[in-house]
């Protein structure tokens, strides 16, 4: 198409999208000069579901507009990676961590909260999906469960699981 973006959502973001367009550039028909905002608008994927926006790999606000040949990648929240320098949406990451920590792992529970974390000890399924929680499990059985936010700790004691959990989340600026 001529007069068309290229667009590629990502995670979570394909669940607003019909089956033939998701995870996959798709080309989206330009009518004039359209913003990434209007484009989400028009393709029924909230905004505020979106984290981050590069169009042609550099950071963009959701007011940017695009011109014909343009790619545009639209990110949900980032888990394991801080992108805070990048961010031209709004003024703080969505990355909201939330952790629910299999039983198992009680001991990993009380240090996440001790770092001022909420991490609440339970089994899929006991909370509301909404809450957005990160499943913290030794089982890797939950990699293939379709959970979307899952951890896999495979250290067995309590202190190196914590260093684990701080390392793949990106969250050892918040341990001394």
């Amino acid at each position: 198409m001529a007069d068309a973006v290229y667009l590629r959502f990502y995670e979570e973001l394909n669940d607003h999208l019909p089956y033939e367009r998701r995870k996959r550039e798709f080309a989206f028909p330009l009518a004039g000069t359209e913003s990434v905002g209007q484009i989400l608008q028009a393709l029924n994927v909230p905004a505020s579901k979106i984290e981050l926006v590069l169009v042609n790999g550099s950071s963009a606000d959701l007011s940017h507009r695009v011109s014909a040949g343009d790619r545009v990648s639209l990110y949900p929240v980032f888990e394991s990676l801080d992108i805070t320098p990048l961010l031209r949406i709004r003024s703080r990451a969505l990355r909201q961590l939330r952790f629910l920590v299999e039983p198992g792992l009680a001991p990993l529970a009380c240090s996440l909260r001790a770092l001022g974390f909420d991490a609440m000890v339970g089994f899929p399924g006991t909370l509301n999906d909404e809450e957005g929680r990160i499943l913290v499990t030794s089982d890797p059985a939950f990699l293939r469960s379709g959970l979307p936010r899952v951890c896999l700790v495979r250290e067995t004691e309590p202190r190196e699981q914590l260093n684990e959990i701080l390392s793949r989340l990106d969250l050892a600026h918040v341990h001394s």
